[in-house]
């Protein structure tokens, strides 16, 4: 298992435009096995903060990676960058850790 943790940054919180890429983008993850682990929305200090954060669970980077070369996902290209500013992506292993 590998998570994708992704921070959006984008000017506005929402629009039909970004309500659109969320609805084309959800077949393209349940494609490819994807589950959507957490999703946050930043309390934004900065102009330049994220918006955003997504944790992703993918089988694999192999996966993730398919996903990003499908057409569809390809397609979206434009959309994608009028809904934002940038996505980053990080890769992470998860873990759990207990705190009493």
């Amino acid at each position: 298992m590998i998570l994708i943790v992704s921070a959006a940054y984008r000017d506005t919180d929402e629009g039909p435009a970004i309500a659109e890429y969320r609805e084309r983008m959800q077949p393209l993850l349940l494609k490819y096995g994807a589950e959507r682990v957490a999703s946050a929305r930043v309390m934004r200090t900065q102009p330049d903060d994220p918006v955003e954060f997504h944790i992703t669970r993918f089988a694999d980077k192999a996966e993730f990676d398919a996903m990003r070369a499908d057409p569809d996902y390809l397609a979206l290209e434009d959309l994608r960058r009028e809904v934002t500013k940038d996505i980053r992506n990080y890769f992470a292993e998860e873990y759990v850790t207990f705190v009493d």
